[in-house]
């Protein structure tokens, strides 16, 4: 079984890229990756890209590029750990893309498609719904009322546009494989 999902996931990854909208499942009235980042792509753009793209960031911090366009806060995450294209070349990717709204936008009458799946998650203060599909797109909406700004239970926390689970899967056997490479070398 696990054979033929690493099949799949090495066909479905190896794909040539397409100028399709690769988050399908998007929300009709927050189509944001349409909008402002189609041609970023996680883990196939890297850093240095990222200024004829988006334009200058109004702050680099942690590995994470900051815009703000149009109300929204837009994060862009990058690889902690450079990937090496050649001996003195080593790029930072972009991992995933986040949009946040600057204003309280209301999802709490919000029927999801049947193409997400949902989950809980949160943080210190705060705790949400995750939405999230097979693409790599998630939409962290709030399920308590956090206790600084104007949110509420039912707003929308964050938009997140990331690399899709095959991917992740394939990249995680990749890393699992490569330790069992060198755990039988080492002996």
């Amino acid at each position: 079984m696990k054979s033929i999902i690493l099949i799949i996931a090495t066909f479905l990854v190896n794909q040539p890229v397409h100028s399709q909208n690769q988050y399908p499942n998007e929300l009709k009235q927050y189509q944001l990756y349409q909008k402002y980042c189609s041609k970023i792509q996680p883990m196939r753009t890297c850093f240095y890209e990222l200024k004829d793209l988006l334009g200058k960031p109004q702050s680099n911090f942690n590995n994470t590029l900051h815009y703000e366009k149009d109300g929204w806060n837009i994060s862009v995450r990058f690889t902690n750990e450079p990937k090496r294209i050649t001996k003195y070349v080593n790029i930072n990717l972009v991992t995933s893309i986040e949009f946040s709204p600057n204003t309280r936008i209301s999802l709490s009458d919000n029927d999801f498609p049947t193409e997400f799946q949902r989950t809980e998650g949160g943080g210190v203060d705060a705790r949400w719904k995750v939405y999230y599909d097979i693409h790599g797109l998630e939409y962290l909406v709030y399920n308590s009322n956090p206790p600084y700004g104007k949110e509420q239970k039912g707003d929308l926390f964050k938009v997140i546009y990331s690399i899709p689970l095959y991917s992740q899967l394939l990249y995680k056997q990749r890393e699992i494989d490569k330790l069992k490479k060198e755990i039988k070398n080492s002996k």
